[in-house]
């Protein structure tokens, strides 16, 4: 995922897509458990996968939905808490999430982000 921005890159050039219809679909530990957000651009935030789309590309312009996990507990390696598995009582609020990304995707395509950012970054 950290080099996630080699394959972004490759798809776009080759089907010629213009970067302000990219959706970026990430996770967010900066973000509570199962809270979702719509951004526009900007710095990746920390974020590996991110920075490395940013660098292949050569822009931030593009559409992030980000997908709060959480931190970790103190002495949890941040690393390591974004590759376990998670935890059984945290499923149903990430698949309503999934559910919930799903519409917000779909509305950006119909209406545009910033009617999706309005409606569900709140």
């Amino acid at each position: 995922m950290n080099l996630s921005g080699l394959s972004i890159k490759s798809i776009v050039h080759s089907l010629e897509i213009d970067i302000s219809n990219l959706i970026v679909i990430h996770d967010d530990m900066d973000l509570p458990l199962a809270s979702v957000r719509i951004r526009s651009n900007g710095s990746s935030g920390g974020h590996r996968g991110v920075q490395s789309v940013i660098d292949h590309l050569g822009t931030d312009a593009f559409l992030r939905i980000r997908i709060g996990i959480g931190r970790p507990d103190t002495d949890k390696d941040p690393t390591e808490f974004v590759l376990e598995a998670c935890p059984m009582d945290e499923r149903d609020k990430l698949i309503q999430v999934i559910q919930k990304t799903d519409q917000m995707v779909e509305l950006m395509i119909k209406e545009g982000p910033q009617v999706a950012m309005n409606l569900f970054n709140h």
